[in-house]
């Protein structure tokens, strides 16, 4: 156990450290063309924060054979964007913060709309694809077109915000090719430490004989959302907190549509269950209404609302305790 638990923390101090030199790259190329804070948050830093969820997903299938694990990772990795990081946002803040319609209207009803077209896609594969009995089937790559497709939809509209928003031309990327050899060694360390993470969830599913599912929604997931909760927190010490919670929404946004189906893609087809994902995306949806709610009152999130979703996050972990010791059996 010893063992594991350091295998875990290495993995996630390496993350840390990949996120770090990942961070300073984007930035640089957000300031180099400009971008709307907005953009800036829900697009490009976004990408390069959720890199840690894409390589969980593709090193789960391809090295592992285990899809649904990094199915779980990013969930897991969802659930703790939006509760957790909005939370630590206000208590950062030390204040209520103010957020803006278009946050609200736009990023979280996209948010929540790709949680409804991923969803989809693995019940179009059960349906039209079945395998092993039961509620799974194969998700193939055609299956995975569809999430992406809505990905560039997004990418469309967030571009029509550049343009209505731009106006100097864009300085051409000196600053980004100075950044390139610090965005190459942060996806390695970023790549070694997922690596690690995901083996410390394997061999925690076989010491406690429980579905590794159950670790990927907590020891990845956790893990993974380092690069997200430290670009948010640092964005609201700069006073920026739209860009801390678009950040959130545009890289679970980026998680889902991208991630997941990069994974299919990269290992050709993958089996899925419903019975694991269902109880899963059901509480992601619900945490994600209990955010927007908070935001729609008064556009503001309040230091109570920021109570209630470090509760609600309490109580996912302790579901997911219960689950690993055998007590409840909904996902496992």
């Amino acid at each position: 156990m010893i063992t594991i638990a350091a295998v875990a923390i290495v993995g996630t101090a390496l993350i840390f450290i990949g996120s770090r030199w990942l961070e300073p790259a984007a930035n640089r190329i957000a300031r180099a063309y400009r971008l709307p804070r907005i953009v800036q948050g829900a697009v490009l830093v976004a990408i390069a924060s959720s890199f840690p969820e894409v390589a969980s997903v593709v090193l789960a299938a391809t090295r592992h054979g285990d899809f649904e694990l990094g199915v779980a990772a990013v969930i897991g990795s969802a659930i703790f964007n939006v509760l957790v990081i909005p939370a630590l946002i206000v208590f950062a803040n030390r204040e209520s913060v103010t957020v803006n319609r278009d946050l609200v209207y736009k990023d979280v009803q996209f948010y929540l709309l790709a949680i409804v077209v991923t969803f989809l896609m693995f019940v179009l594969a059960v349906v039209y694809i079945p395998a092993d009995g039961g509620a799974s089937g194969l998700v193939t790559r055609e299956l995975a077109i569809i999430p992406l497709v809505l990905y560039v939809l997004y990418l469309v509209v967030q571009y029509f915000d550049i343009v209505e928003g731009a106006s100097p031309p864009p300085e051409a990327g000196r600053s980004a090719l100075k950044a390139l050899p610090m965005f190459l060694l942060g996806i390695i360390a970023i790549l070694v430490g997922v690596e690690g993470l995901l083996w410390s969830s394997i061999e925690l599913g076989e010491r406690f004989d429980t579905p590794t599912y159950l670790w990927g929604l907590t020891v990845v997931a956790i893990g993974t959302s380092v690069p997200d909760l430290l670009l948010s927190l640092r964005a609201i010490r700069a006073n920026r907190p739209i860009v801390s919670f678009s950040n959130v929404f545009g890289s679970n946004t980026f998680d889902l549509l991208v991630a997941v189906p990069a994974g299919v893609i990269v290992a050709g087809s993958t089996l899925i269950s419903l019975d694991q994902t269902l109880p899963m995306f059901i509480f992601l949806i619900v945490a994600t209404i209990v955010v927007m709610g908070a935001m729609r009152s008064a556009l503001t999130v309040s230091i109570n609302e920021a109570r209630l979703m470090l509760t609600i996050y309490a109580v996912f972990l302790l579901w997911m305790l219960l689950e690993a010791i055998g007590l409840l059996e909904i996902v496992a």
